[in-house]
């Protein structure tokens, strides 16, 4: 709140519109975890993540390992959804750019678990982000087989199909059109 006050100011101050500036906010102490949904919710953050190293340094954390960090990224997941903001980041660890293979298995357990994106500290890490997140050509593929099958369904007045021995309704549909915006968005 004292922030979003000071840069309202600010913002004033040079002309701006007031609530211009965004903010991407980092979860990085355990009173910050708790408080996570009221801050996901104010209108100046798009998105939300969980400052790795800062936050299991405050949990006392020998080092960052995903396991272990993989509950508080999902509390952090959650309140971003609550809020309607961006899901940032993974488990494991931002400060060890040199390990690619440790931070591609980073990428693909936090877009399994419905993270938007993630954070870089090296040029090498770039394309292996935009990779990591962007849907595979099959997934859209699929996503297009999906909706094509449900939008037929519905056309006919039924809400659910079958399509390769699996049920297509409405959350699955859902997340063939999220898929679908994902890769035009990239």
């Amino acid at each position: 709140a004292l922030l979003d006050e000071t840069v309202t100011e600010l913002e004033v101050s040079r002309g701006m519109a007031p609530g211009s500036t965004r903010f991407l906010a980092l979860i990085e102490t355990v009173g910050g975890l708790y408080a996570a949904p009221e801050i996901a919710a104010s209108p100046r953050v798009v998105g939300l993540s969980l400052g790795g190293e800062d936050f299991a340094d405050a949990m006392g954390m020998p080092e960052v390992r995903a396991d272990a960090m993989l509950p508080y990224m999902r509390q952090v997941l959650l309140a971003a959804r609550s809020a309607g903001v961006l899901a940032i980041g993974y488990a494991g660890s931002i400060a060890n750019f040199s390990d690619l293979e440790a931070y591609t298995a980073d990428i693909a357990e936090a877009r399994a678990l419905g993270m938007d994106g993630g954070t870089c500290i090296h040029p090498l890490q770039v394309p292996l982000l935009n990779a990591g997140f962007r849907p595979s050509e099959a997934e859209i593929a699929q996503a297009k087989r999906i909706l094509t099958a449900y939008d037929d369904a519905l056309a006919r007045g039924e809400g659910a199909v079958e399509l390769d021995g699996r049920m297509i309704d409405v959350p699955i549909a859902n997340r063939a059109r999220r898929t679908l915006a994902q890769a035009q968005d990239r």
